[in-house]
């Protein structure tokens, strides 16, 4: 079973517009395991296409690593 979630900004300080993501998350047949993966999809605005993606890797590797902490010390 794949479950997601999408969201846009209508407003945001990045130097992007037309900012969508989505969250994923997929079960692992046979494992207690999940996969979750965040995507999105924007334009860069006085940026290059690269500084735009590399902003949005980092902010999406920090929040994985955050959400993975989270679940494997059971929220707390």
């Amino acid at each position: 079973m794949t479950r997601s979630y999408s969201y846009s900004f209508v407003s945001a300080p990045f130097p992007v517009t037309g900012y969508v993501a989505t969250i994923s998350v997929q079960d692992i047949a046979d494992k207690a395991a999940s996969l979750v993966t965040w995507s999105g999809s924007f334009s860069p605005v006085n940026v290059t296409d690269e500084e735009a993606v590399q902003l949005f890797r980092g902010i999406y590797e920090d929040g994985l690593t955050a959400l993975k902490e989270s679940i494997l010390s059971g929220g707390k």
